[in-house]
């Protein structure tokens, strides 16, 4: 079966900040998720998670092809408008 499911590494910093993880090249991609590693299976990128340590999440995202790259589409997150968290008491 050819899914579109993927999982891969982020370690989220803030709400507009995130770190995606390249295992090839033991990097993080800033704010870049086509710079990280997509792992066909869970338990995979499990596995790599629990050597980086705490801190890190698994994101399941589907992939489309562009441009001859297969590129990950993450889902929408939910951020509180800047503004919002100004006036946050």
């Amino acid at each position: 079966m050819k899914s579109p499911v993927r999982y891969l590494l982020v370690s989220e910093i803030g709400p507009d900040f995130a770190l995606y993880y390249n295992v090839s090249d033991d990097v993080y991609a800033m704010n870049n998720p086509i710079g990280a590693t997509l792992f066909k299976r869970r338990n995979a990128a499990l596995a790599v998670k629990r050597l980086l340590g705490v801190g890190i999440r698994i994101i399941r995202c589907t992939t489309r092809h562009r441009n001859g790259l297969q590129v990950p589409v993450l889902p929408r997150m939910k951020h509180r408008k800047k503004r919002d968290r100004l006036h946050a008491t």
